[in-house]
């Protein structure tokens, strides 16, 4: 769920807290409907903005369902992203290289065992589709942040290569 404020007064604050409070009995209620149960105690909760506008922000938990929940100051995961509370995407980023890296190490230690075709499809599998997946909230961020997934993507492209013309 997503909600816009401004953070300059508690009034402002107090509002949103209480409409994202109400928004959630809402889901709530229609899961029991459904047949299907919120659980409280893995509902994370995040503000997002500038370090400027977090200052200014002064919410110290959301009451959903039994529990109280504090707004995380560390990046949440949500639909296989992390998100941090300005929205940087370091700890994507970070994650996104470590596994790209760490498939293209395992790919090329068992390479002489894999014709070029199931070499192209484990590298796709296993690494381009991670550098792939959700990259739309990538857009706009700084050029030295997207740098380091540019060093898998040209990793992969030398693995792609050594595929098309093998070491004998």
């Amino acid at each position: 769920m997503y909600l816009a404020f401004r953070p300059d007064g508690r009034a402002t604050q107090e509002f949103a807290v209480a409409e994202m409070e109400a928004c959630v009995r809402d889901v709530r209620k229609w899961m029991t409907q459904d047949k299907l149960k919120l659980n409280d105690k893995k509902t994370e909760i995040m503000v997002i903005g500038t370090e400027a506008q977090l200052k200014k922000v002064n919410i110290t938990n959301w009451v959903i369902g039994k529990s109280a929940v504090a707004p995380s100051q560390n990046p949440i995961r949500n639909l296989g992203s992390w998100f941090d509370s300005n929205l940087k995407m370091d700890t994507q980023i970070t994650k996104t290289c470590k596994a790209g890296f760490f498939y293209l190490h395992n790919l090329s230690r068992i390479r002489r065992h894999l014709d070029q075709e199931s070499t192209e499809k484990l590298i796709h599998a296993f690494v381009t589709s991670r550098l792939d997946y959700c990259n739309s909230l990538l857009y706009g961020l700084p050029d030295c942040r997207l740098l380091k997934l540019q060093r898998v993507q040209n990793a992969v492209s030398e693995h792609l290569s050594s595929v098309i013309s093998p070491p004998y």
